[in-house]
This record gives structure tokens, C-alpha cells and sequence, in this order.
């Protein structure tokens, strides 16, 4: 992680965190509720605009 002032954690312990994080993530009941991708072409088309409207 290099050196920072504004950080008292160590590499091994900021890795391991991102370890745990990205397990939570890949595991399928997590991954499943919060990831969705657009199952046809008006989905697609709902979040393309929902996206520029923000």
C-alpha cells in the first residue's frame, strides 16, 4: 500500500479486506441480490435512460 499518514493499516491487513470483500460478493446469494443485468431490450433500453438521467 505504500506509505500514508491517513491510513494506519498494513498491506497484508488492507488485502485482506478486499479478499473478504470480493468473496461476499462472488458468493451466489449476494451476488444474486444485488447484481441484475437486463434479461431483454426494453430492460436495456429502461436502464440506458434511467443512467443519462442522473
Amino acid at each position: 500500500m505504500g506509505h500514508s499518514r491517513f491510513t494506519a493499516l498494513s498491506q497484508s491487513s488492507v488485502s485482506r479486506c478486499i479478499s473478504d470483500v470480493v468473496n461476499a460478493f462472488n458468493d451466489p446469494r449476494i451476488f444474486n441480490w444485488w447484481v441484475k443485468f437486463p434479461q431483454n431490450v426494453y430492460e436495456l433500453e429502461q436502464f440506458g435512460k434511467s443512467t443519462y438521467k442522473q
